[in-house]
């Protein structure tokens, strides 16, 4: 009786309302961009299906659920790259693996999804953006400590046969503790039944890798225009950069064009605030009242006294990386409305592995000068010093020393 009552009650609560209705906010049929939602909620609706629908209808839902999940897959780069950050890489990157390993594992493993670059280039965005230990390059809601579910990690290691994506599975699995990724941490508070048995069924596995984080030298994500550089390959020694054009309007975004991250032998120097906790006017009209979406705390420039803006309309023009020198260059000015008078603003930042520096040169020309810009640094460093006859500022704790 109780299994006649729950099979009808996900009927009707979960699929009937799923085949009988357009969720244009996440569904993604009418040609909208949808975010992470997409994907967790398809591989739920395909999980359900496969286990308690019956065969008559079973095959609508989980047709209805892949042509949605399409909508999602049609908004990603060729790079692969999450405009949400790294920490929205298990719900969607993460949601993604599992709905492939559920439609694998139904058709007896006769689907099979390897000889897609796209694929692979989702999975492989989650190491490219890891600085070292549980830092990660944290854009737009995204915060910068984080461990990435293993698991899932693994499961696209395994689809591609991949060593290094095993490898930083079996890194994360370190540290995460090992076996508490079975009970849940403070990463993962929505531990569900399902993960818990991706989590065991990929256990054993995962503990004979070899721990290991690629760290390269550099990724760049010409779609999403981003850029990750540091000094040395597989290692956390020297300095590390992260560098963002893009949009004013991505998923979970912030006013942040032209915005980077700084770390010094593996830790923070200048930073992304990130995100508060959510509330009311996170996701509201007032969302950028709040403070830590706004461009003046992040490490961009204010001009003419104005800040960047919200908005479709709002994006970085001309963004390119040059591998040679390693050179990640952006015009920012679209990024302000124009009341900033501002007709371009090329920003450069140069990265010189000989030298152990970062050079940031700034290259504008305005329709009016209004007042003198301001550039931002957000930092978690204190002051030490100031050097006025090189004009040097000197940031630093107990582990860190950064001079500008």
């Amino acid at each position: 009786m109780f299994v006649k009552r729950m099979d009808y009650e996900l009927d009707r609560r979960i699929v009937d309302t799923f085949m009988n209705n357009n969720f244009t906010n996440w569904m993604g049929f009418d040609g909208q961009k949808v975010n992470n939602w997409n994907i967790w909620i398809n591989t739920n609706i395909l999980m359900t299906s496969l286990l308690t629908v019956n065969d008559t209808k079973r095959l609508d839902v989980i047709k209805r659920a892949v042509m949605s999940a399409d909508n999602w897959l049609d908004w990603y780069g060729e790079d692969g790259g999450d405009d949400e950050g790294p920490e929205y890489w298990y719900q969607a990157a993460g949601r993604f693996i599992q709905f492939l390993y559920y439609m694998s594992s139904a058709s007896g493993h006769q689907m099979d999804w390897s000889s897609k670059p796209i694929v692979k280039s989702i999975g492989d965005y989650i190491y490219k953006m890891h600085i070292n230990g549980d830092y990660f390059v944290n854009f737009a809601d995204a915060d910068a400590k984080y461990v990435p579910e293993p698991t899932l990690v693994y499961r696209f290691g395994q689809l591609f046969n991949n060593t290094v994506m095993k490898q930083f599975a079996a890194y994360l699995y370190d540290l995460a503790g090992k076996e508490n990724i079975l009970l849940g941490d403070s990463y993962r508070s929505d531990q569900r039944f399902h993960q818990f048995y991706l989590i065991m069924n990929a256990y054993q596995s995962l503990k004979s890798e070899v721990p290991k984080a690629p760290q390269p030298l550099e990724s760049w994500f010409p779609d999403l225009q981003v850029i990750t550089l540091r000094s040395e390959e597989g290692s956390a020694k020297g300095l590390f950069l992260g560098a963002k054009a893009g949009i004013n309007n991505g998923s979970h975004s912030h006013n942040d064009i032209g915005n980077f991250v700084l770390y010094v032998n593996g830790l923070p120097a200048l930073i992304d605030v990130g995100v508060g906790n959510y509330d009311k006017d996170t996701f509201g009209p007032h969302r950028y009242d709040i403070w830590t979406m706004q461009s003046k705390w992040h490490n961009t420039p204010t001009i003419n006294g104005v800040q960047q803006k919200a908005g479709d309309q709002y994006m970085a023009r001309n963004v390119t990386y040059n591998k040679t020198s390693a050179e990640f260059e952006a015009d920012i000015a679209g990024a302000y409305p124009k009341e900033a008078q501002v007709k371009s603003w090329v920003r450069k930042l140069t990265f010189n592995r000989e030298a152990n520096s970062v050079t940031l040169s700034e290259n504008y020309s305005l329709d009016k000068f209004v007042e003198p810009f301001k550039v931002h640094f957000m930092t978690i460093l204190n002051k030490s010093s100031d050097d006025q006859k090189n004009g040097d500022l000197v940031l630093e704790d107990k582990s860190v020393k950064l001079t500008m």
